[in-house]
Parts: C-alpha cells; structure tokens; sequence
C-alpha cells in the first residue's frame, strides 16, 4: 500500500518536471526563432 502510494507520487513529479522542462524548451526555441527573424530583418 504504503510502496504503491510512493511510486504514484513520482510518476506526479516525473510528468510535472517533463512538462515544465517541454515547456522551457518551447519558449527558449520560440526566443531562437523570434530573435533570429529580428537579424534576418536587420540585415536585410
């Protein structure tokens, strides 16, 4: 019972950290792109 619970409360933190982590790189790669257009028209 007790084994069962711990096990449920990780899998919680595992799929919470791949989120936030998902959601880190999808903001980094939309930055990327966001400031790599802002050079493209600038040295246009």
């Amino acid at each position: 019972m007790g084994n069962g619970e711990g096990r449920m409360k990780n899998r919680g933190m595992n799929n919470e950290l791949i989120t936030h982590y998902s959601l880190l790189i999808t903001h980094y790669s939309l930055l990327i792109t966001h400031y790599s257009l802002l050079i493209t028209h600038y040295s246009l």
